[in-house]
């Protein structure tokens, strides 16, 4: 364990950077003097565009630091080739995002440079959450990133539905944080550390108890809380319909992707000597959250509820992995993310170009008959939801295929088979949707929804994620291989 010095700080590089552009976003902000809403807009518009491309250099950056396994600032902070990656790979997703939302956040009258600001800020809040390797600092990063969270949805001042699930996610996400907290201050009794490292071999040396057991179950109600778990749910379907979109997408990929892969470093690194009790946990959890996540989902109508329900249907998906600590599990969980991120943001991408009657399409029925209007986004809208639903070719198929041959390697048989069984029901909303696009059309006219002409940006990142989507077969093995010689197990 290093001391901190000058050197400590360049593994940090990419973080560093990312707080100076928000800095420099925020000044900006604050000295220019906006005369009228449509000056607003343009200094939004140039914004968005130094923000994307301050993050495409942030890819330079986090490339430039390579794969090294390096613990630094007395074990607060920690890169290694699998950090390197999620890094890289959460990055790229909100270039995806600013990009494909930039147009739905003017039209909303929600212009404010501090949309960028608070992005950048939750992106370095997930950034570091990552990279941690102390609860202490795992906390911080947490609640920095939830914090610009909450900001972001009250942006829409005027709206009522936005401060409602505003309120709601910061009353709900405290009590998920006092539930991480307490169970840290267990652990830190018991143990006499927060350090992930230290824990581990604390706990290689002693035997577990019920002070330990209860800590654990703090931990994971506390992140099940952030990551919309079953029972622990209950917030997200009212806080993503009541928010925008935009702040949806972030929400449901960037936040939950960095969550995500900091439950995995806790279960597999402080805890992993007691893997046989948070895998019962974790089973139980997952097995909710399936059931409920693909059945609520054949009854949603809102565009918002079926994105909630969709992560929570996921995300068990995902968890499946964690149930078998090894290098293959960490490339199939880093394979589904990329590909239900992207295929999402595809997806919402779209919708954001779609209105009816000058208002935001809010409905699957808004969609009635879109393929007579707009084909090419009709096709787009197709290839996400048969990503959605794992039908082959597309990356979603591949995802799903991955997790379950992982669960079948750990002997997880019911799981594996009850989690494809319930992809089979989901299916069947996905195909619904199709079927409301392409044979379905609406009595009036002026009921089909129009789409706004998208800029040359969001055209070439649309057609880009499509590509991927439909081309990942391709480059399957190439990338497999790739992720293979990078990854090492922490």
């Amino acid at each position: 364990m290093s001391n901190i010095s000058v050197s400590s700080f360049i593994i940090a590089i990419p973080e560093i950077y990312l707080l100076a552009v928000a800095f420099i976003i925020f000044l900006f902000g604050i000295i220019k003097n906006i005369k009228d809403y449509n000056s607003k807009i343009v200094f939004f518009n140039k914004l968005s565009h130094i923000s994307v491309l301050a993050l495409v250099l942030s890819l330079f950056l986090i490339y430039t630091i390579g794969d090294t396994y390096v613990e630094t600032m007395h074990g607060l902070f920690i890169i290694s080739p699998i950090i390197y990656l999620f890094k890289f790979v959460i990055v790229l997703t909100t270039i995806f995002l600013l990009v494909l939302s930039r147009r739905f956040i003017i039209s909303n009258g929600i212009c404010d440079y501090e949309y960028i600001v608070l992005t950048l800020l939750m992106l370095f809040g997930n950034m570091t959450l990552v990279s941690s390797n102390d609860f202490m600092s795992l906390y911080v990063s947490l609640e920095l990133a939830t914090i610009c969270i909450y900001c972001l949805m009250f942006l829409t001042k005027l709206d009522p539905k936005a401060n409602e699930a505003g309120i709601k996610y910061l009353i709900l996400g405290s009590i998920g944080t006092a539930f991480l907290l307490y169970g840290i201050s267990l652990l830190y009794g018991w143990t006499g550390s927060t350090n992930f490292i230290v824990i581990k071999n604390y706990l290689q040396v002693h035997n577990s108890n019920w002070i330990l057991i209860i800590s654990l179950i703090m931990i994971i109600i506390g992140m099940g809380f952030k990551l919309s778990l079953v029972p622990f749910h209950m917030w997200t379907v009212d806080v993503y319909k009541g928010s925008n979109l935009a702040v949806t997408l972030l929400l449901s990929t960037i936040s939950k992707m960095a969550i995500l892969f900091a439950l995995i470093r806790i279960l597999w690194e402080p805890f992993f000597y007691i893997s046989n009790q948070w895998q019962h946990i974790m089973q139980l959890l997952i097995f909710l959250s399936a059931i409920l996540g693909f059945v609520a989902l054949l009854y949603q109508s809102n565009l918002k509820s079926f994105i909630a329900y969709s992560s929570i249907a996921n995300m068990s998906y995902i968890l499946m992995a964690i149930l078998t600590p090894n290098k293959i599990a960490i490339l199939d969980i880093l394979i589904y993310i990329v590909a239900y991120s992207l295929t999402l943001i595809g997806f919402v991408g779209v919708v954001m170009l779609l209105k009816k009657n000058n208002k935001q399409i809010e409905s699957i029925h808004d969609l009635k008959g879109l393929y007579y209007m707009h084909p090419y986004l009709s096709f787009t809208l197709t290839v996400f939801l048969f990503s959605m639903a794992g039908l082959p070719i597309t990356t979603g198929f591949f995802g799903k295929i991955m997790i379950l041959y992982s669960a079948i390697k750990g002997e997880y048989y019911y799981m594996a088979t009850i989690l494809a069984l319930l992809s089979v029901v989901g299916m069947y909303f996905y195909l619904k949707v199709v079927k409301t696009i392409y044979f379905e059309k609406p009595e009036k006219l002026e009921d089909y929804a129009v789409a706004q002409k998208g800029s040359l940006d969001i055209n070439i990142t649309l057609s880009l994620i499509v590509l991927f989507v439909l081309g990942f077969m391709l480059f399957i093995n190439p990338l497999t291989t790739l992720l293979d010689h990078l990854i090492v197990i922490f």
